[in-house]
């Protein structure tokens, strides 16, 4: 009897510690489920949805839960807490980013997140997210740097290979590098004196060594390993870099301005070789009916290889640009030219209106005897084909127009530039308004017609710009150097992502 009480107390005990190990295990495994609330990764919420309000409205940013079978996510908006969510978007499953630009300002929204699976099923929904909607600028207050330096060209590029971009900055009687610490942070490293510089410094790799080049006036700053030195010099100014004769390589293009006779355009071949590649080769002169300042290159009438655009930079009667077709074997023909109301300060050739070809964006400004201010304006040329354009559709700021004052007849387009300034593919304008003090954005409509976004504040006398992400968020930011005096450098940060 006591044999068949002993067993049974021990099958009993056995029952129990049976039934508390499998509870345990069920507990584990119920909260190794991260739509579990005692999940102590999740805490029953693993899409971690934040909010930041955007240029264009709200940002929803969200975590892949670690779900099976998530085909997607449903997005959830509201403007109650506890009810009246309504579904505003599904999204694949590979985004995990959403922009509710239908949110109106000054109003409190709620937000809430669901994963789906293949069968169009949710999952349990994340926790109420809110922001109150503001407007925010599209570009923030300018950044400022001291640099010592004036009244210079300035383009985006990674010297020191680092991963981020710099900025390469003339002024001050030579070639200035200014390195970005990753965060839009700036200082100068080095300062290459050379007092034959002049307009905008190009890069490319001229020698194949995967190092890039400076290319700015007349010289050729030569890369050696993350240092330069200029050893190569050109009777031509504003040299520019391209593949002329579709070998592979840079070739160079310079504009060669003369008070007496013709000015003229040379053309250099590119040997091959890995110094001194132009010396010796030059190949061909071409003379223009005016005095040309400066000059681009790219493929104009669609035909394969690049062509070149000069413009005339003066206060006299020739204001122009002018068309040169590559014909092949280093020969030029004389395409179209296009007057201009006055005195172009620069041009932008990009493909304005997503049909492959390159498009002009001139930006022009009046002498100071023009009161009425007719000549402060930009002009937009597409290209419809062959290399030839259409009549420019032309744009004006009011603030732009003389007011009766002896303060904006000063007002210079100083600069334009086409970028990419809200992410949604197509290219916009910025133009650098000298005396004015700002960088004007103009949004493309996606056709190449273009209406004024806003204006944003600068250094004084902003002069070149040039467009790069200076942070490394994913958005084009803008940066531009003082024109007059010693202004120094303006960041402004883009914050549209």
């Amino acid at each position: 009897m006591q044999l068949l009480r002993a067993l049974v107390f021990l099958f009993l005990v056995s029952m129990l510690v049976c039934i508390g190990l499998l509870g345990l295990n069920c507990s584990q495994k119920d909260r190794s489920n991260p739509l579990d609330p005692d999940n102590p990764a999740t805490h029953g919420d693993p899409f971690e949805l934040t909010l930041t309000m955007k240029p264009s409205g709200v940002r929803l940013d969200w975590e892949s839960p670690p779900l099976s079978a998530v085909a997607g996510f449903r997005i959830y908006r509201s403007r109650e807490a506890e009810s009246g969510f309504e579904k505003i978007a599904d999204i694949a499953k590979n985004e995990h980013t959403y922009i509710d630009a239908a949110a109106i300002l000054a109003v409190t929204y709620f937000y809430r997140i669901a994963a789906i699976d293949p069968q169009g099923r949710e999952s349990q929904r994340s926790r109420v997210r809110s922001v109150l909607t503001e407007e925010i600028p599209l570009f923030g207050a300018p950044i400022s740097y001291s640099l010592s330096i004036s009244f210079g060209g300035l383009s985006p590029a990674d010297i020191d290979k680092d991963g981020d971009v710099d900025l390469i900055a003339l002024g001050g009687g030579g070639v200035n590098i200014v390195n970005n610490d990753g965060h839009a942070g700036f200082s100068t490293s080095r300062t290459y004196e050379n007092d034959s510089i002049s307009g905008r410094p190009y890069t490319a790799d001229l020698d194949g060594d995967a190092d890039d080049e400076i290319i700015c006036g007349k010289v050729i700053f030569w890369n050696r390993g993350g240092t330069f030195d200029s050893t190569t010099y050109f009777r031509e100014r504003n040299l520019f870099p391209t593949d002329l004769d579709s070998d592979g390589d840079y070739d160079l293009v310079g504009s060669l301005y003369r008070e007496m006779g013709d000015p003229e355009v040379g053309l250099y071949e590119n040997s091959g070789q890995a110094t001194g590649i132009f010396l010796g080769h030059w190949r061909w002169a071409f003379y223009t009916d005016v005095h040309h300042n400066e000059l681009v290159a790219a493929d104009m009438d669609g035909d394969g290889d690049n062509d070149i655009v000069t413009w005339m930079s003066s206060y006299d009667s020739y204001n122009s640009l002018q068309i040169l077709l590559n014909v092949g074997n280093w020969e030029l023909s004389r395409g179209d030219a296009y007057y201009l109301p006055s005195w172009p300060t620069t041009v932008s050739v990009r493909d304005l209106n997503r049909d492959a070809l390159p498009d002009l964006s001139v930006a022009v400004r009046s002498d100071r005897e023009d009161y009425m201010g007719n000549g402060k304006r930009f002009q937009v040329f597409r290209n419809s084909g062959s290399g030839q354009f259409s009549s420019p559709d032309v744009y004006q700021d009011a603030s732009w127009r003389y007011d009766g004052t002896s303060f904006n007849r000063e007002i210079i387009l100083t600069d334009i530039t086409a970028f990419d300034a809200d992410g949604n593919g197509s290219l916009d304008l910025a133009i650098a308004v000298g005396w004015l003090n700002v960088i004007s954005i103009w949004k493309n409509a996606g056709d190449g017609t273009f209406q004024l976004l806003g204006n944003f504040a600068t250094g004084p006398w902003p002069g070149y710009i040039c467009s790069a992400d200076f942070d490394g968020d994913g958005d084009n930011d803008l940066a531009t150097i003082g024109w007059m005096w010693d202004n120094g450098l303006s960041i402004l940060l883009n914050n549209s992502r």
